[in-house]
């Protein structure tokens, strides 16, 4: 590939942003791929044929993105704060194309980590410097409020669901339904919970 090509279909997908990019990478696995791009100059589309790499620092599938970062800051408290909501928007964004990507499968469940996973990565960061230590944090909070407002009973967001219920119906839910749905909650969440315990242990000895 050459600087400036624009990724359009991997075999037979299209691709649209970075996230499709590695649905499709993962999806084919580790076997060759033609890669079908946009080259300025050309009058037609471009196929390229990708083998894997198998380049441990990238992952097992051989390939890897760039993250080329230019230092930024702004020169006032109203423009940080815009670009703080901006890059907010950006991250629930993302957490929310996960979980759509998960619930449609198109992401395996083994790739989801706890808290081991959450410790290293904190601890890693952190040896970069305090800024990076304190917007890895912030990325895990949003994370963990956008995950606290599904509609899952015992979460928040299934408490919403439940007052909201409450305000159609004009009167309280049954009790004995309140029970048994924050029942399958706690379960979905401990369920949740031994599986990325499960992923983090597995990483752990890999």
């Amino acid at each position: 590939m050459q600087a400036g090509d624009r990724i359009l279909r991997i075999g037979e997908t299209e691709v649209a942003d970075w996230n499709g990019i590695k649905e499709a990478i993962e999806a084919n696995g580790r076997k060759s791929v033609d890669l079908t791009v946009a080259r300025e100059g050309a009058s037609e589309p471009i196929t390229l044929r990708v083998e894997p790499g198998g380049l441990a620092e990238y992952s097992t599938l051989g390939y890897g993105f760039g993250n080329p970062r230019t230092p930024h800051k702004e020169t006032n408290l109203v423009s940080a704060m815009a670009m703080g909501w901006r890059r907010t928007v950006l991250t629930m964004e993302s957490v929310l194309l996960t979980v759509r990507s998960l619930i449609t499968q198109r992401v395996s469940v083994k790739k989801l980590g706890g808290p081991i996973m959450i410790a290293e990565i904190t601890y890693k960061v952190q040896e970069s410097g305090w800024a990076h230590f304190l917007y890895i944090l912030a990325i895990i909070s949003i994370n963990l409020a956008i995950l606290n407002l599904l509609p899952i009973p015992v979460l928040d967001g299934g408490q919403i669901v439940l007052l909201t219920a409450e305000k159609i119906r004009g009167k309280p839910l049954p009790e004995r339904v309140v029970g048994a749905l924050q029942l399958v909650g706690l379960v979905l969440i401990l369920g949740l919970m031994a599986l990325v315990f499960t992923n983090d242990i597995t990483r752990l000895f890999q």
